[in-house]
Protein backbone atom coordinates (compact mmCIF):
# COMPACT_ATOMS: atom_id res chain seq x y z
CA UNK A 1 0.00 0.00 0.00
CA UNK A 2 1.01 3.78 -0.40
CA UNK A 3 0.29 7.17 -1.09
CA UNK A 4 1.99 10.21 -2.74
CA UNK A 5 1.16 13.50 -0.88
CA UNK A 6 1.76 17.09 -2.86
CA UNK A 7 1.97 19.82 -1.11
CA UNK A 8 0.83 23.46 -1.58
CA UNK A 9 0.93 24.23 -5.20
CA UNK A 10 1.65 22.00 -7.91
CA UNK A 11 5.04 20.02 -7.54
CA UNK A 12 7.76 22.43 -8.18
CA UNK A 13 10.70 20.91 -5.92
CA UNK A 14 11.63 17.73 -4.77
CA UNK A 15 10.26 18.99 -1.15
CA UNK A 16 6.59 19.08 -2.55
CA UNK A 17 6.02 15.98 -3.04
CA UNK A 18 5.96 12.72 -0.35
CA UNK A 19 5.60 8.87 -0.77
CA UNK A 20 4.68 6.76 1.98
CA UNK A 21 4.74 3.17 1.33
CA UNK A 22 4.56 -0.22 3.02
CA UNK A 23 3.66 -3.78 3.21
CA UNK A 24 0.74 -2.99 5.40
CA UNK A 25 -3.19 -3.33 4.99
CA UNK A 26 -4.56 0.31 3.60
CA UNK A 27 -6.03 1.04 7.06
CA UNK A 28 -2.89 0.77 9.04
CA UNK A 29 -0.83 2.91 6.22
CA UNK A 30 -3.45 5.26 6.72
CA UNK A 31 -3.40 5.38 10.46
CA UNK A 32 0.12 5.18 10.92
CA UNK A 33 1.07 8.08 8.61
CA UNK A 34 -2.31 10.23 9.35
CA UNK A 35 -0.30 13.63 10.39
CA UNK A 36 2.24 12.96 7.13
CA UNK A 37 -0.16 12.53 4.59
CA UNK A 38 -3.28 14.88 5.80
CA UNK A 39 -2.40 17.81 7.63
CA UNK A 40 -1.22 20.97 5.77
CA UNK A 41 -2.58 21.80 2.23
CA UNK A 42 -2.92 19.31 -0.20
CA UNK A 43 -3.03 19.91 -3.90
CA UNK A 44 -2.88 15.78 -4.32
CA UNK A 45 -3.35 12.99 -2.49
CA UNK A 46 -3.00 9.78 -4.65
CA UNK A 47 -3.41 6.00 -2.57
CA UNK A 48 -2.73 2.78 -4.04
CA UNK A 49 -3.41 -0.92 -2.57
CA UNK A 50 -1.29 -3.71 -4.36
CA UNK A 51 -2.98 -6.79 -5.60
CA UNK A 52 0.14 -8.58 -5.66
CA UNK A 53 0.10 -10.16 -9.53
CA UNK A 54 4.09 -10.23 -10.17
CA UNK A 55 6.70 -9.49 -7.58
CA UNK A 56 6.67 -10.41 -4.12
CA UNK A 57 5.27 -8.26 -1.42
CA UNK A 58 8.37 -5.69 -0.79
CA UNK A 59 8.24 -2.04 0.17
CA UNK A 60 10.48 -2.24 -3.71
CA UNK A 61 7.14 -3.49 -5.14
CA UNK A 62 4.55 -1.29 -3.24
CA UNK A 63 3.21 1.58 -4.81
CA UNK A 64 3.48 4.26 -5.83
CA UNK A 65 6.65 3.88 -8.07
CA UNK A 66 9.20 6.70 -8.21
CA UNK A 67 11.61 6.45 -10.97
CA UNK A 68 13.55 9.95 -11.43
CA UNK A 69 10.84 12.50 -12.54
CA UNK A 70 8.09 9.90 -12.53
CA UNK A 71 5.82 9.00 -9.52
CA UNK A 72 2.71 6.91 -9.96
CA UNK A 73 0.59 3.30 -9.68
CA UNK A 74 -0.47 0.93 -12.06
CA UNK A 75 -3.76 -1.40 -11.85
CA UNK A 76 -3.31 -4.33 -14.36
CA UNK A 77 -0.35 -6.41 -15.00
CA UNK A 78 2.06 -6.33 -17.98
CA UNK A 79 3.72 -10.27 -18.26
CA UNK A 80 6.66 -9.26 -19.89
CA UNK A 81 8.10 -6.28 -18.38
CA UNK A 82 9.79 -8.62 -15.78
CA UNK A 83 12.59 -10.87 -16.95
CA UNK A 84 12.48 -14.51 -15.32
CA UNK A 85 14.03 -14.65 -12.08
CA UNK A 86 13.90 -10.91 -11.51
CA UNK A 87 12.07 -9.89 -8.53
CA UNK A 88 10.67 -6.95 -9.51
CA UNK A 89 6.87 -5.98 -10.30
CA UNK A 90 5.62 -5.34 -13.71
CA UNK A 91 4.36 -1.76 -12.53
CA UNK A 92 8.10 -1.02 -10.94
CA UNK A 93 9.88 -1.85 -14.51
CA UNK A 94 6.91 0.26 -16.27
CA UNK A 95 7.38 3.25 -14.37
CA UNK A 96 11.02 2.86 -15.13
CA UNK A 97 10.60 2.61 -18.46
CA UNK A 98 7.91 5.58 -18.90
CA UNK A 99 10.94 7.73 -17.02
CA UNK A 100 13.90 6.82 -19.65
CA UNK A 101 11.49 5.68 -22.78
CA UNK A 102 8.48 7.77 -24.74
CA UNK A 103 5.11 6.73 -23.61
CA UNK A 104 4.00 5.78 -27.07
CA UNK A 105 6.69 2.95 -27.22
CA UNK A 106 5.96 1.76 -23.42
CA UNK A 107 2.40 1.18 -23.99
CA UNK A 108 3.33 -0.18 -27.50
CA UNK A 109 5.00 -3.17 -25.88
CA UNK A 110 2.53 -3.18 -22.85
CA UNK A 111 -0.23 -4.41 -25.35
CA UNK A 112 1.82 -6.15 -27.38
CA UNK A 113 2.01 -8.77 -24.64
CA UNK A 114 -1.99 -8.31 -23.78
CA UNK A 115 -0.72 -6.05 -20.70
CA UNK A 116 -3.81 -4.31 -18.45
CA UNK A 117 -3.30 -1.31 -17.14
CA UNK A 118 -5.04 1.79 -15.36
CA UNK A 119 -2.10 3.97 -14.91
CA UNK A 120 -1.93 7.15 -12.91
CA UNK A 121 1.64 9.33 -12.53
CA UNK A 122 2.70 12.59 -11.25
CA UNK A 123 5.60 13.76 -14.20
CA UNK A 124 7.38 16.32 -12.02
CA UNK A 125 9.62 17.68 -15.21
CA UNK A 126 6.02 18.83 -16.86
CA UNK A 127 4.69 19.20 -13.69
CA UNK A 128 1.25 17.41 -14.83
CA UNK A 129 -0.73 14.42 -13.48
CA UNK A 130 -1.73 11.70 -16.23
CA UNK A 131 -3.92 9.27 -16.11
CA UNK A 132 -4.20 6.25 -19.17
CA UNK A 133 -6.07 3.23 -19.21
CA UNK A 134 -6.37 0.33 -22.37
CA UNK A 135 -9.64 -1.85 -22.96
CA UNK A 136 -8.50 -4.10 -20.04
CA UNK A 137 -9.14 -2.21 -17.41
CA UNK A 138 -11.37 0.66 -16.19
CA UNK A 139 -10.33 4.30 -14.49
CA UNK A 140 -13.57 5.86 -13.28
CA UNK A 141 -13.09 10.07 -12.74
CA UNK A 142 -15.40 12.61 -10.59
CA UNK A 143 -15.59 15.93 -10.21
CA UNK A 144 -16.22 18.18 -6.74
CA UNK A 145 -19.54 20.21 -7.87
CA UNK A 146 -17.50 23.53 -8.35
CA UNK A 147 -14.73 21.08 -10.66
CA UNK A 148 -12.11 22.04 -8.19
CA UNK A 149 -11.39 18.65 -6.86
CA UNK A 150 -11.25 15.43 -8.82
CA UNK A 151 -11.23 11.63 -7.67
CA UNK A 152 -10.65 9.01 -9.74
CA UNK A 153 -10.65 4.96 -9.09
CA UNK A 154 -10.29 1.56 -11.06
CA UNK A 155 -13.34 0.85 -9.08
CA UNK A 156 -16.48 2.32 -9.47
CA UNK A 157 -17.91 1.49 -5.86
CA UNK A 158 -14.90 3.32 -4.59
CA UNK A 159 -16.38 6.75 -6.06
CA UNK A 160 -20.00 5.84 -5.13
CA UNK A 161 -19.10 5.62 -1.57
CA UNK A 162 -17.56 8.99 -1.86
CA UNK A 163 -20.62 10.05 -3.91
CA UNK A 164 -22.68 9.44 -0.92
CA UNK A 165 -20.88 11.76 1.44
CA UNK A 166 -20.46 14.11 -0.93
CA UNK A 167 -21.93 16.68 -3.32
CA UNK A 168 -19.49 14.88 -6.90
CA UNK A 169 -20.29 14.73 -10.05
CA UNK A 170 -19.66 11.76 -12.62
CA UNK A 171 -18.20 12.29 -15.94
Amino acid sequence: SGVITVNNTWATKEADVNVIKDVVPVTQLLTTNKDAIFSGRRTAIIGHARAKTIGTNTVGNAHPHRHKHIIGCHNGTINNFVKHGEDRSDSSVLFERLANEDLTEVLKDANRSGGAYALTWIDLQDNTLNFIRNDKRTLYLMYSSGNSTVYWSSEREMLDFVDKRSSMVFK
